[in-house]
């Protein structure tokens, strides 16, 4: 995992109805992401499948990072 404390923080908030929690998102640098996009795949892929075309759940971390660039991942937070 990359390290967090070299990596640009932003602060926003996530809304239901009339609740509302402060969060921080870090954007996971592109070594990180293969195993998140492959378990995004697995859970989604009956409705996202066609944005993610020539990869599945069963692509291997090579094909996942040679196209983790094009696929921002972030990890979301408690706010500061």
């Amino acid at each position: 995992m990359t390290d967090m404390t070299a990596a640009t923080v932003t602060t926003a908030e996530l809304r239901l109805g009339r609740k509302v929690e402060p969060i921080a998102v870090v954007e996971l640098a592109d070594a990180d992401k293969p195993a998140v996009i492959r378990e995004y795949l697995r859970r989604w892929k009956a409705e996202v499948g066609q944005f993610f075309d020539g990869i599945n759940e069963r692509s291997t971390d090579d094909e996942l990072l040679a196209v983790a660039a094009g696929f921002p991942v972030f990890r979301i937070l408690p706010a500061p």
